[in-house]
This record gives C-alpha cells, sequence and structure tokens, in this order.
C-alpha cells in the first residue's frame, strides 16, 4: 500500500512538432537518482530552484527533484533536506536549519523520512548532548529531540497554521564522528486518506511490520553513565524524555492485533533495569516486567491478552524481555515513554517488536464493520 500524498494538480498545455495541444497533470514522478520528483516544465522546474532530473509525461515534462540544504527553506512537495556535499559526511560542529512551508493551505501533516541519520550517541544517561535534530513550529506539541542512528525511521507532524515547522540539526566538535543526514520531506493533504490519527508520531498501516524505537541498535552506547563515587556502567541507547504514540492502521477484516519481540536480535527489548549483566545469559533476557513494576521507561498496549487468551491484567511492560501479547482495542495503538533517569539501568538498547494484524472471525467481522 504506499503512501498517499498531496500533489499539486495544475494541468500544463503544450504544443507537439505538429501544432497539436497535449497536456500533462504535475504528478510524481522518479529522477534519475531514484528520488521521488514533480513532473513539471523545464522551465516550471528551474523557476522553483529544482532540478531537472529524467524525463516524465512522455517525455514532454521533466521530472523536477528539490533538494536543500543549511538554512535553506521549501513549500515543495518531495523535498530532501540534506547535509552539504551529501553524501560526503560532516566531521565539524555546525547549527543546520532547514524550514518547511506548507504549500498550500490544506496541508494538515508533515511526514519526514529519516533516509540517512547518522549523529553522535546520547550520553549515558539518554540525552543528546552532542549532536541532536530539534523540531520546532509543529501543532504536534513536544516532538521527541533526536540523535544517535535513525536511519529508516520516520515522523508525522501536525501542521500549525501560524508558523512553519523548522528541523535544526546541531553537531559537536565533542564527539568524533562522520555524520549525515538525508531527510525527505512529504506534505499531506487534509482529506488524504492516509492521513495518520491525532496523537500518532509514528504511522505504519501494513498489515505486518516492524516498529523500532528511535536509535535502537543492536550494539551499546560507547558512553558510560558515571556516578558520584566514581563508579561507572554502559550508557543507554535509548533517548530520554520521549512520550509518544506508534499507530497501525486496521486493515479492512482484520480486528486485532499481534505484538512480539523480533526474534534473531539479542537483547531486542531492554528497556529498564541492568541489561549488560542479563545478555550474558543464553538466549534472550529473561527480566521481562509490567505492570505497576514499570514508571519510568516503558511501552503501553491497551487491554492486552497473552496468546492462550488470558488476560495479561496491566497495560505496561518494561524490563528485558517483552511476551508476545493480542489486543483487540482500537485504534491500534503503542505508546513509548521514557524519563530522564537511567539510575539502576545499564546498556539498554530500546526496542524492536514485531507486530500482525490478525484476521475478524465471522462475529468479529460483523462488529467490524458496524463500527
Amino acid at each position: 500500500m504506499k503512501l498517499g500524498i498531496f500533489v499539486i494538480v495544475s494541468i500544463v498545455w503544450l504544443c507537439n512538432c505538429h501544432g497539436v495541444l497535449v497536456r500533462f497533470s504535475n504528478s510524481v514522478c522518479t529522477t534519475l537518482e531514484g528520488y521521488d520528483g514533480i513532473c513539471l516544465r523545464r522551465q516550471q522546474c528551474e523557476d522553483a530552484n529544482g532540478i531537472s532530473s529524467g524525463t516524465c509525461a512522455s517525455d514532454l515534462g521533466r521530472c523536477c527533484l528539490f533538494q536543500r540544504s543549511c538554512g535553506q527553506s521549501s513549500s515543495q512537495n518531495n523535498t530532501y533536506f540534506f547535509n552539504s556535499k551529501y553524501p560526503n559526511t560532516v566531521s565539524t560542529g555546525l547549527q543546520c536549519t532547514f524550514t518547511i512551508i506548507p504549500c498550500n493551505s490544506n496541508i494538515c501533516q508533515i511526514r519526514l523520512d529519516f533516509l540517512n541519520l547518522i549523529l553522535s550517541q546520547p550520553d549515558g544517561n539518554g540525552n543528546c548532548i552532542f549532536d541532536s535534530l530539534v523540531i520546532t513550529g509543529s501543532a504536534s506539541g513536544n516532538v521527541p529531540v533526536l540523535c544517535g542512528e535513525n536511519s529508516g525511521q520516520h515522523m508525522y507532524l501536525m501542521v500549525d497554521r501560524t508558523n512553519p515547522i523548522t528541523i535544526t540539526i546541531t553537531t559537536s566538535v565533542a564527539a568524533s564522528l562522520e555524520r549525515s543526514w538525508n531527510i525527505k520531506v512529504t506534505q499531506i493533504a487534509c482529506d488524504c486518506p492516509t492521513l495518520a490519527p491525532n496523537g500518532c508520531l509514528q504511522y505504519y498501516y501494513s498489515q505486518s511490520g516492524n516498529v523500532r524505537s528511535f536509535n535502537y541498535g543492536t550494539t551499546i552506547n560507547g558512553n558510560n553513565l558515571n556516578f558520584g563515587n566514581g563508579s561507572s556502567v554502559a550508557g543507554t541507547r535509548q533517548i530520554s524524555n520521549e512520550n509518544y504514540g506508534v499507530c497501525i492502521g486496521m486493515v479492512p477484516g482484520y480486528c486485532s492485533i499481534q505484538w512480539s519481540q523480533s526474534d534473531g536480535e539479542t537483547s531486542s527489548f531492554s528497556l529498564s533495569n541492568d541489561t549488560a549483566a542479563a545478555s550474558v545469559l543464553d538466549g534472550l533476557p529473561s527480566n521481562g516486567l509490567r505492570g505497576e513494576n514499570c514508571t519510568t521507561d516503558y511501552v503501553v498496549i491497551p487491554n492486552p491478552y497473552f496468546v492462550n487468551g488470558t488476560a495479561v491484567n496491566a497495560d505496561r511492560f518494561c524490563g528485558n524481555q517483552f511476551p508476545t501479547v493480542v489486543t483487540s482495542s482500537k485504534p491500534f495503538v503503542l505508546r513509548v515513554v521514557t524519563n530522564d533517569n537511567e539510575l539502576g539501568d545499564a546498556a539498554n538498547r530500546g526496542f524492536s517488536l514485531d507486530y500482525t494484524q490478525q484476521a475478524c472471525s465471522n462475529l468479529g467481522f460483523m462488529l467490524y464493520n458496524m463500527s
């Protein structure tokens, strides 16, 4: 299922060599680089500060690629924001800003796809004090500050009618790393069927898939968490002070969703406790916690039950293991919460969870169609 995006459709009239009028719409096209562009006349593309990259509309138009870098802005759909001289990397300290301007008043959301986003890891407590990606101007409220490795992640941002959305990436000379970023910006119309539900920072709409926390990784953070007595433990990859929703679009004919810990990845669920100690065990860590034991870093799944049908009697999950659970509560939402204190925790990496929507029974399907 493809992402529904807003396209400014205008009809471009041209005369062919026989003097007959032909026309084409400003639809999405694929550039020579493999990016999404907009089909425009060559002059239109140049006037919009785009790059002609291949042809479209049976060679009548040019596939126009919009790329922007530090200090620039764009009101074009399918704009790519990248570091200077990308794919070359950045090793110096800098502050790079990019401003997103809605192309018209019917734009309700902005989707950011982090095609490539490599920044330095947070400190041992999960704070992005060296490098950071900060988003301002969105009506979504407190958008998480990002750092670390987030290639392949995405965000949906609500548009504020009075302010543009600004992305600010800051890098510090205090961390030695080759950084890079390439972020696709998609503008989504208010009447688009794939508009993310309110409160969803991330939105998936396939029947099955994988959800990972920001900066999730299979290796530990190289920055330690230091204590006042001079001792230290391996720091966390989890980014601190997060509180956001991950939504799964319901596929027609599917009435419940199963969540499970990703197979084949050691510590693929490590939100709290000492993961460094637990990981010495064979297989996955065995310190799963739920309910009132989860007060600092945890995920929330409403009204879950085990695969045998037994109620979990708790909706919070933390610790170093995640049990396979199912929920029929709608909409399908996973909530992610982290605090700013890793005291008692060590080497946490976040989570990698697989989801699978499950088909309705006959009764469930009737109830689904009536809802």
